[in-house]
């Protein structure tokens, strides 16, 4: 599995009403670099979903 998938898939998670566990909270501490890009819009993502409009996180 790709980290991107990786990312996706705790995403998908999130959305469905479950939570990630432990370890896979710490390996999303340890995204290498190159794909930080990819876990900040999926995290912004999640963001939108949970609160709309009224939260922003990318200033």
């Amino acid at each position: 599995m790709s980290v991107l998938e990786f990312i996706k898939e705790c995403q998908e998670k999130v959305f469905a009403g479950t939570h990630i566990s432990a370890e896979d909270a710490k390996k999303l501490l340890n995204i290498p670099d190159e794909n930080l890009k990819d876990l900040a819009k999926c995290a912004n993502e999640i963001t939108r979903d949970f609160n709309g409009e009224k939260v922003d996180v990318e200033q």
